[in-house]
């Protein structure tokens, strides 16, 4: 194999050996030499810059006197650091922190990534302020959470691209990191909805063609589509991905849904405030080869499916373009004209709370939403954390299996909802007005996070990210794909040198610990709240 290495031990590069590799291509935008025997300085960027790599390049550093950030922009790199060993895709950033033995290694035929290199006498002191001295892989949060959602049982997930889509500020796909995420959703069986569900403007269809063709080229299985202009447009630059209707267009009958299968549409996402009684007049009238997806879980605009005038009104940002501020669910008070700073509270009926929603939870009618005939149900949560996905997917599994099965569900997995962070649960329009809840705004659940699982072996040893603070003596509570939320006592802790330790004081520290049974990788360990 031909390979060429690099030692990194006083913070310089230093080539040892010629092993016949072709050592990595570099562009730096800057380079000092000052201070490789220890900088002077409190911070001092040491040299920033471009990496290409080729397959089985390999780098090694060695007590490393420097801090690296390495985003991957192209390709696989295989990155082991203290015996933990981790795959960095694009999208991702690994950092090769103070002190650590580490490793870098190209999987792919190439590779690409930027890197900034930074010592200095107080960069030790800042970087454990920042909590930076204990995290291997930063995973960006839509990354995280479609990961999440695979583990836990998703057989689709859906997500965005950098444009046309409706969450504006989540953390979207660029079309490399979209081509992973297929990759990664296909090896499990999974499929891969983008969302193309705002309403473009005249100067942005220019621009859709090739977001088209290359959301294509990146594997997805479906468009979700708003708009009847970029429905044909789909079908013309993107033949081979197939289309589902938006919510966002507001399907509540069979005659629409019936044009829209005409116009090529494999599936509809029927609108929030269809009741149970059409969802079966609806399938009884249309082809069966139309797949009808209706949402079982999660935050409920108050609009005509999520068609809101209000934030652009207010604030300026439109809901319609993914930039919604939500101004539904703020607080208002009263003013008369002619008494300006004087505020009255609407209490009579409804509170001070105009159009404060209530979240939606089906989860105890999965059986008879099948029966009405139901393709797929969608759980809202893209702006939620890889906790929420993966809980909330997992309860929702277990649910739709045990309909299937013609099984009661077990209270336990009811009970996954109510440990998520939610507003008053209702079962929205599905059987009549699902009315308004105005003795409290705020949102609430029964469990906090503790640690995320980030490797485990089969004798449950465990090494785990810290979330928030828990102690020995603890009750805590592990939640994993394949079995049942288990508790246990926390008996024994140590830190990522080893040291035993009795609490989990700083922010996304490294935990080791023996888990009650092994687990894969996005295993949560959870505190139950009392209430």
């Amino acid at each position: 194999m031909k390979r060429r290495y690099v030692s990194l031990s006083t913070g310089m590069s230093r080539l040892f050996g010629y092993n016949y590799g072709e050592y990595p291509r570099h562009s730096f935008l800057s380079f000092s030499y000052a201070g490789k025997e220890g900088s002077a300085y409190p911070v001092q960027l040491l040299s920033s810059g471009y990496d290409e790599w080729h397959r089985e390049c390999f780098r090694q550093r060695i007590n490393s006197d420097v801090f690296s950030v390495e985003y991957v922009q192209k390709g696989t790199f295989l990155f082991r650091q203290n015996n933990t060993t981790l795959r960095a895709n694009p999208g991702e950033i690994f950092l090769v922190r103070l002190g650590a033995d580490s490793s870098m290694q190209c999987e792919t035929e190439t590779a690409q990534k930027r890197t900034v290199i930074l010592c200095g006498t107080l960069l030790r002191r800042i970087l454990e302020q920042i909590g930076l001295d204990r995290i291997n892989l930063i995973i960006p949060g839509d990354r995280e959470r479609l990961e999440a959602a695979l583990l836990y049982g998703a057989d689709a997930v859906y997500l965005a691209g950098k444009r046309f889509g409706m969450r504006a500020s989540a953390g979207n796909f660029s079309m490399e990191e979209l081509a992973v995420a297929c990759a990664k959703a296909h090896e499990k069986g999974a499929a891969v909805h983008l969302t193309c569900n705002t309403l473009p403007r005249e100067d942005e269809l220019k621009a859709l063609p090739d977001f088209l063709r290359q959301a294509q080229s990146a594997g997805v299985d479906a468009f979700i589509i708003a708009d009847l202009g970029v429905m044909k447009m789909a079908e013309r630059y993107a033949p081979n991905v197939q289309r589902h209707v938006s919510t966002q267009l507001g399907v509540i009958n069979s005659a629409t849904a019936n044009v829209l299968y005409d116009m090529g549409a494999s599936r509809v996402v029927l609108a929030r405030e269809t009741p149970m009684r059409d969802i079966y007049e609806i399938r009884a009238n249309t082809p069966k080869e139309l797949e009808i997806e209706a949402f079982v879980h999660g935050a409920m605009c108050v609009s005509f499916s999520g068609r809101c005038l209000l934030s652009n009104y207010l604030t300026g940002r439109d809901a319609n373009r993914g930039a919604c501020a939500q101004p539904c669910r703020w607080k208002y008070h009263l003013v008369e004209e002619k008494r300006p700073g004087e505020y009255f509270d609407i209490t009579e009926d409804k509170g001070t709370y105009i159009m404060n929603s209530r979240d939606m939870c089906m989860i105890d009618h999965i059986p008879e939403l099948i029966d009405a005939g139901v393709t797929s149900f969608k759980i809202e949560g893209r702006m939620k954390s890889a906790y929420y996905a993966a809980a909330v997917t997992n309860a929702y599994r277990h649910a739709i299996d045990c309909a299937k099965a013609e099984k009661p569900l077990p209270q336990i997995w009811r009970d996954e909802v109510d440990k998520l962070s939610h507003r008053p649960y209702c079962t929205g329009f599905y059987y009549g007005d699902p009315g308004q809840h105005y003795s409290e705004t705020s949102y609430y659940s029964d469990a906090e996070v503790c640690a995320v699982v980030e490797e485990c072996d089969a004798d449950g040893n465990a090494v785990l990210t810290q979330r928030n603070r828990f102690c020995l003596g603890d009750t805590v509570e592990l939640m994993t794909n394949d079995h049942e939320p288990a508790p246990f006592t926390v008996k024994y802790m140590e830190n990522g040198d080893g040291d035993t330790i009795e609490a989990t004081p700083h922010a996304m520290m490294t935990i080791k610990m023996k888990l009650p049974f092994p687990c894969s990788r996005l295993s949560v360990l959870r505190r139950i709240k009392q209430r």
